[in-house]
């Protein structure tokens, strides 16, 4: 009888111990599922706050302003640090203006409803990262900057993502862009620019991802275009645009003249082959596309992308003298899509698992 009495009190821990567990890793998925989350004090700022002092910092606020003035303006200033900052506007300005400034670093900010989520104008040595900013006119704007950085931010459901005009030296990477999708909208536009970089971005689902107007000396590498109406748009510009991602959008490219440098670029288009193996099409890739640019004026065609029509339209394309052999990418390549599977939803129900056949095993 004793010796019974043990065995069940033995099982009973184990059975703890492993619910204890359990809990224990569900409390951290849950703790961690969020990585965007701004943790903002209770703090709550209703006046604008103009900041035109060198060596300035300022954190863990939210700001709430709806007049005419931005709620937070640097200017004439050096060595500027806001970090975990939320404001709230109601489109009569900008959300953070700054002009005339140097060596200012924005970390953790989270605006929307503003003009211009984040203005600049005649700024050097600008460092933007985990920038949330939605529901604004332009998401982030730059004018006149030199040696710029904006990095894993967030540029959701604004009128343009990104507006970058008359600026150098600056690198857009790890940034989502996604949902611009009103009348002309765009993801990014990059116009009379000179050493952009933009790498490693993911553009989805806006009505034009990339606009690149008049640029020179920049490239477009290793971004990934998703369920955007156009992919990317090129007017007199020249510039390298390889090792990109485009599955699933409407119209690849809108593109005014040869472009030599689009190349290495990966499709998801079963017509192209690699007979060879070496890894690139053995034909060019034609990004022109008859039914993609109807399809994006009148969206009530996307029924038939991918379809019959779609693949005789192509096909009539390829085989038309008309089109000039720049409009293609000379050396595609095979855009195979990984099978995603969700890891927590298996780990789940093997821990429930675990403690059924144990509560069976008790009984």
């Amino acid at each position: 009888m004793n010796q019974m009495k043990v065995m069940k009190i033995t099982v009973d821990r184990i059975l703890k111990e492993q619910i204890l567990v359990i809990c224990l890793f569900l409390a951290f998925v849950m703790l961690h599922s969020d990585v965007h989350a701004n943790a903002h004090s209770e703090k709550i700022v209703t006046e604008p706050i103009l900041i035109t002092e060198d060596h300035t910092t300022l954190e863990n606020i939210t700001i709430r302003y709806s007049g005419a003035e931005p709620p937070i303006t640097i200017s004439d200033s050096r060595d500027v640090k806001l970090k975990n900052i939320k404001i709230v506007g109601s489109k009569e300005a900008n959300g953070i203006h700054i002009e005339n400034s140097s060596q200012i670093e924005l970390d953790h900010i989270d605006i929307s409803h503003t003009k211009d989520a984040v203005y600049l104008e005649h700024v050097e040595h600008i460092k933007m990262k985990h920038i949330i900013s939605q529901n604004n006119r332009y998401g982030i704007h730059f004018m006149y900057v030199t040696h710029g950085q904006l990095t894993d931010s967030i540029v959701r459901n604004n009128v343009t993502g990104i507006m970058l005009m008359v600026s150098d030296d600056i690198k857009l990477s790890h940034n989502k862009i996604t949902d611009q999708q009103v009348l002309n909208a765009t993801g990014m536009t990059l116009y009379k620019s000179s050493g952009i970089q933009v790498r490693q971005n993911k553009l989805f689902k806006n009505s034009t991802a990339l606009s690149i107007q008049e640029m020179s000396q920049s490239e477009i590498t290793n971004n990934s275009f998703t369920q955007n109406l156009t992919g990317i748009e090129i007017y007199q510009s020249d510039i390298p645009i390889q090792k990109n991602r485009f599955s699933n959008n409407i119209s690849i490219a809108n593109i005014d003249q040869p472009q030599s440098q689009f190349r290495n670029n990966m499709y998801d288009d079963p017509s192209i082959m690699d007979l060879d193996g070496n890894g690139t099409g053995d034909t060019p890739k034609r990004f022109s596309d008859l039914l993609g640019e109807v399809m994006v004026k009148d969206t009530t065609l996307n029924f038939f992308q991918n379809g019959p029509l779609h693949i005789l339209l192509q096909w009539i394309e390829d085989k038309s003298i008309t089109l000039e052999s720049g409009y293609q990418d000379i050396s595609p390549q095979m855009l195979y899509r990984d099978i995603q599977l969700n890891i927590w939803l298996p780990i789940l129900v093997s821990s429930l698992g675990i403690i059924l056949l144990t509560l069976r095993r008790i009984r």
